[in-house]
């Protein structure tokens, strides 16, 4: 997942806030809010599995 993670940083590096917020169209989410969404689920996997440990 670090892997992943820096990749993403990587893409991302250098795009200003209006980038990062702009939505090409109604239909499209801006990329702030994908990577918010990319955490929640990585999140929600993570706990998933350690819950499943105990």
């Amino acid at each position: 997942m670090e892997r992943i993670w820096e990749m993403i940083d990587g893409v991302l590096e250098g795009l200003d806030k209006a980038a990062m917020v702009r939505q090409p169209t109604d239909q499209c989410n801006s990329v702030a809010w994908i990577r918010w969404h990319l955490t929640q689920v990585t999140d929600m996997f993570i706990h998933t599995r350690l819950r499943d440990l105990t």
